[in-house]
């Protein structure tokens, strides 16, 4: 680390998820800039944000800029999406869930991974069926 502040090698997370991270909170600011002008469009609401809060100007402007920005957010999420997928960065993140015969499935594979703790079920205890739990 220098003076001047981190170096690109000590970098915690990539530049694209940086980017994509940046680019996501100025969308989100500009749909809700423009979505609080079309609140100020409707007359239902007894109330009106202030117009420097607002974005579009006026009711078809505001949609305008609110249906230009979800298109971003999409584009943005499939790069972040793309870029997570090619790099593998999920498998890291999340482990590989190998699901097979033998396992016990994808339920308890993200339990673990929360945390969250399973009782086993007693082996007194019967099933439906009429077996215990647990057999076949």
């Amino acid at each position: 680390m220098t003076a001047a502040g981190p170096s690109a090698s000590n970098a915690v997370h990539p530049l694209i998820v940086r980017v994509t991270h940046w680019l996501n909170a100025i969308a989100v600011t500009i749909m809700i800039m423009s979505g609080w002008q079309t609140y100020n469009a409707s007359p239902i609401f007894p109330f009106s944000f202030p117009s420097w809060m607002t974005l579009g100007g006026w009711l078809g402007g505001a949609i305008l800029w609110h249906f230009a920005t979800m298109w971003l957010l999409m584009a943005n999420g499939l790069m972040y999406l793309a870029y997570g997928v090619a790099s593998n960065d999920y498998a890291k993140g999340f482990g590989r869930a190998r699901v097979t015969a033998g396992s016990p499935g994808f339920r308890p594979f993200v339990w673990r991974r929360r945390g969250i703790v399973r009782l086993q079920p007693r082996a007194s205890r019967t099933s439906r069926r009429g077996g215990s739990v647990g057999s076949p």
